[in-house]
């Protein structure tokens, strides 16, 4: 029996928070347009709201050889085990405590060659994070075992 992966979303207070700060910004480029007599409908602005709010809001699931993370309505991606490397990272900022997250804690991905890009921000618990990446540090060093074992010739 296969067992399934532990699936990790963004804390209720960030979706709270990303909402509210979508509706703001939204807001105000309303206001904007209004006062400048935009041809584009201010219904327009609401349902772009709505897709940012969307495409933000993410889940992070841990499989044997990586972690996939997906947007509500976006494209899946997957980082590899075997392709790459993760860290934790700590980067305490007033976003990071205005969506939860008092140490500013974020997953981050490399792969060989590439630059480095954000895997899970913020937006997921602290708590979470630590976990997830315990796990995945852990599986990390499985991996580079696995590199470094014997060469058979």
């Amino acid at each position: 029996m296969k067992t399934k992966a532990s699936i990790y979303a963004h804390t209720a207070q960030a979706k709270v928070m990303q909402a509210l700060t979508i509706f703001l910004f939204t807001a105000i480029v309303m206001a904007i347009a209004a006062k400048f007599d935009s041809p584009i409908p201010l219904l327009t602005y609401l349902i772009l709201a709505l897709f940012i709010y969307y495409i933000g809001d993410m889940k992070a699931a841990l499989y044997s050889d990586r972690l996939r993370v997906r947007a509500t309505l976006g494209k899946r991606r997957e980082y590899l085990f075997s392709q790459g490397k993760f860290w934790l990272e700590s980067k305490p900022s007033l976003f990071a405590k205005l969506f939860g997250s008092e140490e500013g804690l974020r997953i981050v991905y490399q792969e060989s060659g590439k630059r480095a890009v954000i895997v899970m921000n913020e937006l997921f618990s602290d708590q979470d994070l630590r976990l997830l990446y315990a796990e995945i540090d852990r599986r990390q060093k499985a991996y580079a075992n696995i590199d470094e074992g014997p060469l058979l010739g």
